[in-house]
């Protein structure tokens, strides 16, 4: 089993990443005129809201746990079920996966997939992962221990 610690430690490097790789490769999508200037903004409008979800969690995580919690050797980590980690394993990474797949495939030349599929394909899955990828992030990056700090 895994202790929440890990998997929030894990999670946050992945989105991070990920969201780093996501916009790395839409950027220079862009500069190779994979892209026009207005099909680059709507898609930019488009992973933004899940984007801001996901970097709102990780800073509210950080301001609200800023204080440096003492060992206490009576106290035990809960564990986390294994549907719990599998979820959060799967559904974080499959949103990044798809959205990547379609801009490569756009990108390519449009020849593969039209912008106007590309835009479908962008409003479903950040619709659709919006809700659920909030819960996950949510979960894992509440504050820890709100009667311990000042």
């Amino acid at each position: 089993m895994i202790t929440e610690d890990k998997l929030r430690s894990r999670v946050s490097k992945r989105v991070l990443i990920l969201n780093c790789i996501l916009f790395a490769i839409l950027v220079v999508a862009y500069i190779f005129r994979g892209f026009t200037p207005e099909q680059f903004s709507v898609l930019l409008g488009l992973l933004m809201p899940v984007t801001l979800v996901y970097a709102s969690a990780l800073v509210k995580y950080i301001v609200e746990n800023r204080y440096i919690e003492k060992n206490n050797d009576t106290t035990q980590e809960k564990q986390l079920t294994k549907i719990y980690i599998s979820l959060t394993n799967w559904m974080i990474p499959l949103h990044f996966i798809i959205l990547l797949l379609a801009i490569i495939l756009f990108a390519l030349g449009g020849s593969i997939i039209t912008f106007g599929d590309l835009k479908l394909v962008f409003i479903f899955i950040e619709s659709t992962f919006a809700v659920y990828v909030g819960l996950i992030i949510n979960s894992l990056f509440k504050e820890k221990n709100p009667t311990t700090q000042p």
